[in-house]
């Protein structure tokens, strides 16, 4: 049960007549999301919101959170948007659903279901950079199938003015900074996706994703000498759903997920090796039940998440995390109420029930609704454990966020206006930050930041195109 709060839609017209390279370009060119893009083509690219971090940024793939436990953030630079049906951005995730990053900073919920189009795209621009994406579905009976591949392939050997660099020039009698080729700046990846669902008196569905990237990390601009540094990804998701309409009024569903990611650095300059290994399993379970117009969905949901790296001085560190829950949506009169509520069992923590509630209406062209929340999020394992022979002293962080969204739109023959103004105030105990310390960069609470935003929207559309 997504929140009504939705900032933005990947425009489906842009999606389908482009290849992204990255999910980060698509974002930048059909969202609102804040990005933090540390390079070229498979350089680490996270989101935030709202003066936020990104540890408060949910990402979520067919519902189930994809961020790494290690560090708290997902890096969208590796995922690539023909893997993905769906990209829909939320302004916060809903309390239905257990997080590591608590998303109040936003929430980024990207889906991958079959497609029954044959496809094949194959692009490629001026600096060598080049995608290509093959679908394959097919079905047998009541089961439908889809092997999707997708490919990306970026050199990314474009020209710059080195600014630390001289050269003489014969023609202007002077030295000059040259236009050098950036060099080992390539990053390949590949990705293959297996879709399998039945439909019968249980509609049932398993989704396989298999991807591995190598990146090669340049030096930075201007500076001297020749990088070696190397960061090799690969990763196995899995999710499976079986759904069932016990009768008109109830439905029960059932899904699991595991997750398992690899993570390797190498530099031979400086003799570094780093090599990070984590898996997430989750379990849930919800049933709906349907009243009239009143809807109640219980939900339990449980995680188990582990971590292995000689960071945490040859230690494996896991958590167990099991989480009951309950949603309400509820018409009153000519308005629409929605109430998420859930509480944490952590192995590791005490936790702290966390609720959201929102009520909306809509009034001919206008949208308005109100959200109130809390919110906590707990240590990652850097967090806790970098370097450390005994957990830090991390407390969790708990918030409050207020947000009211006001949309108008106005359609006229082929053009549709869209404006709106969302405002937002957001209060944050012990936020964690990384501070320089004479012991390097450490983890440390802060007492309490208060943040008051707003955000004014504008968007002109014509024939379903997006300008």
């Amino acid at each position: 049960v997504l929140s009504e709060h939705q900032q933005s839609t990947a425009d489906s017209v842009l999606q389908s007549i482009r290849s992204y390279s990255s999910i980060s370009d698509q974002l930048l060119m059909t969202s609102m999301i804040p990005l933090r893009i540390h390079g070229s083509a498979g350089a680490l690219t996270t989101a935030s919101g709202f003066g936020l971090t990104s540890n408060q940024f949910a990402v979520t793939w067919n519902g189930f959170e994809i961020a790494s436990s290690t560090h708290g953030y997902a890096d969208l630079g590796l995922l690539n948007g023909n893997d993905f049906n769906s990209v829909e951005h939320f302004t916060h995730a809903t309390s239905d659903i257990p997080l590591l990053n608590s998303g109040t900073a936003g929430h980024l919920a990207l889906q991958s279901i079959i497609s029954r189009n044959l496809r094949f795209q194959l692009t490629s621009n001026s600096i060598d950079n080049s995608d290509v994406l093959i679908g394959l579905p097919f079905r047998i009976k009541r089961s439908t199938f889809e092997t999707r591949l997708s490919a990306t392939r970026a050199f990314n050997n474009f020209s710059y003015l080195d600014p630390l660099k001289k050269v003489y020039d014969e023609d202007v009698q002077d030295f000059i900074n040259p236009i050098v080729d950036q060099e080992w700046n390539n990053h390949e990846r590949t990705s293959i996706q297996q879709f399998w669902s039945h439909k019968g008196k249980w509609n049932k569905s398993v989704n396989v994703w298999y991807q591995e990237s190598f990146t090669r990390i340049p030096e930075l601009m201007g500076s001297f000498g020749e990088s070696q540094a190397v960061q090799e990804d690969q990763f196995l998701r899995l999710t499976t759903e079986w759904e069932r309409r016990i009768n008109e009024n109830v439905k029960l569903n059932i899904s699991a997920a595991s997750f398992i990611d690899e993570q390797l650095y190498t530099d031979p300059e400086v003799g570094l090796i780093s090599e990070i290994n984590t898996s997430s399993n989750f379990l849930r379970t919800s049933t709906i039940h349907t009243f009239n117009s009143f809807i109640v969905k219980p939900t339990l949901n449980v995680q188990y998440k582990t971590a292995e790296t000689e960071n945490y001085n040859g230690s494996v560190r896991d958590w167990f995390i099991f989480s009951p829950g309950l949603a309400l949506v509820k018409p009153i009169n000519d308005y629409r109420f929605r109430l998420h509520f859930r509480y944490d069992q952590h192995s590791a923590f005490q936790s702290t029930p966390v609720a959201d509630v929102s009520i909306s209406k809509n009034v001919g062209a206008l949208q308005w609704s109100l959200n109130g929340s809390r919110s906590q999020r707990m240590p990652t394992f850097n967090e806790l454990f970098w370097q450390v022979d005994e957990p830090r002293d991390i407390r969790r962080e708990l918030g409050w966020k207020v947000s009211q969204m006001t949309q108008w739109s106005m359609r006229k023959d082929n053009w549709k206006w869209i404006t709106g103004m969302d405002l937002y105030w957001i209060q944050m105990q012990d936020m964690i930050q990384w501070i320089s310390s004479e012991e390097g960069f450490v983890p440390r609470n802060l007492n309490e930041i208060e943040n008051v935003s707003g955000d004014l929207k504008l968007e002109i559309q014509h024939l379903g195109k997006s300008l």
